[in-house]
């Protein structure tokens, strides 16, 4: 087929296992811990810049994968390239898997330091749960 032993496979193995279950994790993270240590996440602004930055630098790695894998499939269909053909054709787009997978370890750099923190007592003491945002009830009628 045209994505057998291609990026293109990878990329898609990697939304299932990366992308469910790893949300998945971090966000029971995020409810659990507060409750284990009786105290409040003390940078919210760190739990969006840590979901933020794996989101999009999972999306450059999965969107870019999937069309390097699709072009590499092609090049590899036709008998009439050599190899290395199919293989240089994604020299870009594995680039773009890097910059994708850097913005990753950002982002879990991010909730090291942040899960430290909740651990260790640092930072502010809040009171009540760290809230990205409410939204606007304005002009909303009871």
């Amino acid at each position: 087929t045209l994505t057998h032993f291609t990026h293109f496979t990878v990329a898609h193995a990697h939304f299932g296992v990366y992308g469910f279950v790893s949300f998945i994790l971090f966000g029971s993270i995020y409810f659990l811990m507060p409750r284990v240590v009786q105290r409040e996440w003390p940078y919210p602004k760190l739990i969006s810049a840590h979901f933020w930055s794996v989101l999009v630098g999972f999306g450059i790695y999965f969107i870019f994968l999937s069309i390097g894998g699709i072009l590499q499939g092609m090049a590899m269909l036709d008998a009439q390239q050599p190899f290395m053909n199919s293989v240089t054709i994604t020299l870009p787009y594995l680039l773009a898997r890097t910059i994708g997978g850097t913005l990753m370890t950002l982002g879990h750099i991010i909730f090291a330091y942040h899960f430290v923190a909740l651990i260790l007592n640092w930072g502010p003491e809040r009171n009540e749960p760290a809230q990205l945002g409410s939204p606007s009830l304005k002009g909303v009628k009871p």
